[in-house]
């Protein structure tokens, strides 16, 4: 346990490791010790700060504490802004779990700060059409084809396309492939 406490105090404002500490924690049953790392991000800045709740958030998640992961996860929208590849994650977590109340604020959060990003829209669309707001999804597929057109990523348009009428189809196999995409690092 010395060690731990080593590693921590040479990057002590490392999201990505206190996240994985808080992981060993939990799995050793030391939910204190797991629940006093929280407090660390106290002081950090804001993108920091969203991007560690939003990746423990993920842990909590992950060890079937949805209530924890939830209040983590709706904190790091309220905090900041979050990298979208932790959105990307944490977003399909959600989504498989059902929990679109919190994955679509998260996805709409991240289209702000980043409207040409293809994964964020396609998954923002899914949120909604998964929710039976199909509009809103065509909205979202929309906007996201223009951007696209705007900035000259023509590769996206195409992708876009065939991901819309997926969705139409069965969005549950949807989620199924970005799930697989994203445990393979493809995204």
């Amino acid at each position: 346990m010395r060690l731990i406490d080593e590693i921590l105090e040479y990057s002590p404002d490392n999201p990505a490791l206190l996240s994985s500490v808080i992981h060993f924690w939990l799995t050793k049953g030391e939910d204190e010790r797991a629940d006093a790392l929280l407090q660390r991000a106290e002081g950090w800045n804001s993108e920091r700060q969203a991007t560690f709740y939003a990746m423990v958030g993920m842990v909590y998640y992950d060890f079937d504490w949805p209530e924890q992961g939830e209040r983590l996860l709706r904190q790091a929208v309220q905090t900041g802004p979050i990298p979208s590849s932790v959105v990307v994650q944490a977003a399909t977590l959600l989504l498989q779990r059902r929990a679109y109340s919190v994955a679509v604020p998260l996805l709409e959060q991240a289209l702000e700060f980043d409207p040409a990003d293809p994964p964020l829209s396609l998954l923002l669309a899914l949120a909604y059409t998964l929710q039976g707001k199909r509009s809103r999804a065509r909205r979202i597929i929309g906007e996201a084809r223009r951007v696209a057109q705007q900035i000259g990523d023509y590769e996206s348009i195409p992708m876009l396309d065939e991901m819309s009428q997926a969705m139409k189809q069965n969005p549950y196999a949807v989620l199924s492939m970005l799930s697989w995409i994203l445990s393979n690092g493809e995204l």
